[in-house]
């Protein structure tokens, strides 16, 4: 792998892999584990598909890695409730839980695929990863569209505070996970959203 060529010449670097769907995501992402083992840590987030209730990830990589990352976590005294990862234990292996999220991943592509569809009918750019929980749309000025759909009571996340470093272009970020399985409510939404996105788009002039 070519990343991992590259990695390979500055070996004080350690590779950090963000699973932050975790089994929502029915294919699982690829990682640099197999080429740099002693360097790399995955964290997997499981409060997107079993609930906020059990907010907790599971941490995995190298022992040195591991002892060092828990001694920098308030000083190695930071602990997690018993309760939470024995529930979260249990869902992992659970045929249940397994059944409960293939669902939940079929709805949110249903809905993600619908919304995309539905803006992109209205002359909207819009697009979203293959297994994404996220709609991206482009807009001319960011902050004017949130504000135009923060009027009519729809919160929506910035795209510039998506990002380590500011896109290249301005982007709004709808989670497919907070919207309605009717496709006319998801029509009614593109319609706004093309809205906000058209009045993005006015020039003021004083």
């Amino acid at each position: 792998m070519e990343l991992a060529d590259v990695l390979r010449r500055h070996p004080a670097v350690w590779v950090v892999e963000d699973d932050s769907i975790g089994p929502l995501d029915p294919v699982l992402p690829p990682s640099l584990g197999g080429e740099l083992p002693d360097r790399v840590v995955r964290i997997r987030s499981y409060c997107k598909a079993y609930g906020i209730d059990v907010r907790t990830s599971v941490l995995g990589g190298s022992r040195e890695l591991l002892d060092r990352a828990m001694k920098m976590r308030s000083h190695g005294v930071g602990s997690n409730s018993r309760i939470l990862q024995n529930t979260l234990a249990h869902l992992i292996g659970s045929a249940d839980a397994a059944r409960a999220v293939s669902v939940a991943h079929e709805r949110y592509a249903s809905r993600r695929t619908s919304l995309l569809n539905a803006l992109i009918d209205r002359g909207i750019e819009a697009f979203a990863g293959p297994h994404s929980l996220v709609v991206w749309v482009t807009v001319s000025d960011e902050t004017a569209a949130l504000v135009a759909l923060a009027r009519q009571g729809i919160s929506v996340g910035a795209g510039s505070r998506s990002f380590v470093e500011a896109p290249e272009r301005q982007l709004l970020r709808l989670s497919a996970t907070q919207l309605p399985d009717d496709r006319e409510q998801i029509g009614q939404l593109a319609d706004i959203v093309a809205g906000a996105v058209a009045e993005s788009s006015r020039e003021f002039f004083d």
